[in-house]
């Protein structure tokens, strides 16, 4: 049987890990690390990805238009440490509160001004035979190179 989750790149940010974690996640526009062109899920032209900054928090695609497109939820909400969010989007690209995968970011001091960040996208049997297509290993890469 093969693994249930995918570790993406692992960062390393020559900031503390109050200061990655707030760059990552509350300064940097979400646009600017997530790949809008190439990964949205709603119907208009997508312009920010938000997180609503506690548990039980909205994941959501922003349309130019005004209109959301949900994501998932924020599961867990450790600032300066982790981060647990809900992936509710199915293979084909569509929201499904069902699927319900879970990518966990953790904020590891390395070092009084380095921190490591290590990314986790996990429960991908959820997705059944087409689990390898759904993993976030693609897309944590483009944030690796964004970052």
């Amino acid at each position: 049987m093969r693994a249930a989750l995918v570790r993406g790149p692992a960062l390393t940010f020559a900031l503390s890990g109050l200061r990655s974690y707030l760059v990552l996640v509350r300064e940097l526009p979400h646009a600017a690390w997530w790949p809008l062109a190439i990964y949205k899920i709603g119907k208009a032209k997508a312009v920010d990805a938000v997180f609503e900054p506690q548990v039980g928090g909205r994941r959501y695609e922003l349309g130019d238009d005004g209109s959301t497109c949900n994501w998932g939820r924020v599961l867990v909400w450790h600032p300066h440490s982790r981060l647990v969010l809900s992936w509710d989007i199915n293979a084909d690209w569509q929201p499904d509160p069902a699927r319900n995968t879970e990518i966990e970011v953790r904020f590891i001091p390395n070092g009084e001004n380095s921190t490591r960040v290590e990314f986790e996208h996990r429960r991908l049997d959820r997705y059944g035979a087409r689990r390898d297509r759904c993993g976030a290993s693609s897309i944590l890469k483009v944030i690796g190179d964004a970052c």
